[in-house]
């Protein structure tokens, strides 16, 4: 059966080739009407998005996600009748699975650290261009975690310093266990063929993790990326040593 958008009307879907992954549905929510409709036009332009319908307030965001249930919330920080955080987390409370990305203009500490414990799967500035915004929508959707990197900075620097908002940046990062063995040898200097017969994993593997790893990290080099790992591992062991 074909999904319907919030006009009743059927949504487009990716040609069916056989193989091809559906698009990922989304709702766009942000109160400044010219740029909810800007991004509308831009994720509709995405082969592997589908708008399935748009909010400019907190109360119709709540009450479009109750009716479209999309994969993927596309939000605001700051809404007239209040906070897309609060929308966020009661998204999260009533269904974990589906992801929520912040498109915001706030860069500052807190408001990061207080989207992360609400439990948003991304968080992007609104300096970014079309292209990347549409991008970071699918790739949340596909289960990544991403982050502006603008903000990337303030991130780890919580991670470094073991505090408990550290511990919250560190674990919205998504790193799993191998990702960890990875990063650690990376840091140690190891090539990804060392990496690759240490783990049982092939250098084509390696290399696809550190792709994913850089992007979750916000980083271009395999340095960058292991002093990073390095800096958040050693403040988590910190935090819980006494003083």
């Amino acid at each position: 059966m074909s999904a319907r958008n919030e006009t009743g009307q059927t949504a487009k879907s990716a040609p069916n080739t056989g193989t091809a992954t559906p698009p990922v549905s989304v709702l766009v929510v942000d109160d400044h009407h010219v740029v909810r409709v800007g991004l509308c036009m831009v994720l509709r332009d995405h082969p592997q998005l589908r708008v399935v319908g748009e909010a400019s307030t907190a109360a119709e965001a709540i009450a479009k996600y109750e009716k479209l249930r999309p994969e993927v919330v596309l939000l605001d920080i700051r809404m007239p009748d209040g906070s897309g955080i609060e929308v966020c987390r009661w998204i999260k409370q009533q269904h974990i699975g589906t992801r929520v990305l912040f498109l915001t203009s706030y860069s500052d500490q807190d408001t990061l650290v207080e989207a992360l414990g609400a439990g948003a799967d991304g968080y992007v500035l609104k300096t970014v261009n079309g292209a990347d915004i549409a991008d970071a929508v699918e790739k949340v959707g596909r289960g990544e975690a991403i982050v502006d990197p603008l903000v990337a900075r303030q991130m780890f620097s919580l991670v470094a310093l073991g505090s408990s908002a550290g511990r919250l940046v560190n674990s919205s990062l998504g790193l799993t266990d191998r990702d960890h063995r990875v990063l650690a040898m990376v840091h140690a200097g190891r090539s990804n063929k060392e990496i690759g017969a240490a783990l049982g994993l092939s250098e084509k593997t390696v290399r696809n993790l550190l792709s994913m790893v850089f992007r979750k990290f916000s980083v271009t080099s395999r340095k960058e990326a292991g002093d990073r790992w390095a800096a958040s591992h050693t403040g988590a062991s910190n935090s819980g040593k006494a003083d």
